[in-house]
């Protein structure tokens, strides 16, 4: 997250001028449609698309779970535990290999 690291004035600048800005699902992402700062490549792992994800956006799941388990979970700090016991697996799906691709997808 950006907020961890940078001033607010050095996340607008980056927020607002950057061609493609590459995000999990956050507040960045929201901050920067709702500035009209241009096209995000939004990455979904426990929430699904249709909760938070802007049509002007490059929306992106893995899909390697049955279900969005936002939801179920207690809190939102609470690990995610896939059917197998595997964590986060829906985020751990999403190589940057896979982002690389859609982007490369988009800048043709």
């Amino acid at each position: 997250h950006l907020e961890d690291t940078i001033k607010f004035e050095n996340r607008l600048s980056l927020l607002l001028g950057a061609a493609l800005f590459i995000s999990e699902e956050s507040d960045d992402v929201h901050l920067r449609y709702a500035l009209g700062g241009g096209k995000s490549v939004v990455l979904f792992g426990p929430k699904p698309q249709s909760y938070n994800g802007y049509r002007s956006n490059i929306n992106i799941s893995s899909y390697a779970c049955p279900y969005p388990c936002e939801r179920l979970l207690s809190s939102r700090t609470a690990i995610c535990v896939c059917e197998k016991g595997e964590e986060n697996k829906c985020m751990r799906n999403l190589t940057p290999e896979k982002v690389m691709k859609v982007v490369d997808e988009w800048l043709k």
